[in-house]
């Protein structure tokens, strides 16, 4: 693989492993310098994450489903 080149994945292909959250599933993509990262988060229906902070800030995706973002202020 090249710089640039697309990556396409399954999220089937993943090793899944439990959140810090009930009903919250982590994939981890690939870890970035210091604490950051990238990584798939599957959520079920009605499970919360608590209100949290990135310092790097943070990219979010809905695939499937809706979501509901509170931002820090």
């Amino acid at each position: 693989m090249t710089a640039g080149e697309p990556v396409h994945r399954r999220a089937s292909a993943h090793r899944w492993r439990p959140g810090e959250h009930a009903g919250v599933e982590v994939a981890g993509l690939r870890r970035g310098e210091g604490d950051g990262g990238a990584a798939l988060v599957r959520v079920a229906a009605g499970a919360r994450f608590p209100l949290h902070d990135h310092p790097g800030g943070e990219e979010v995706y809905v695939v499937s489903g809706r979501a509901r973002i509170v931002t820090l202020e």
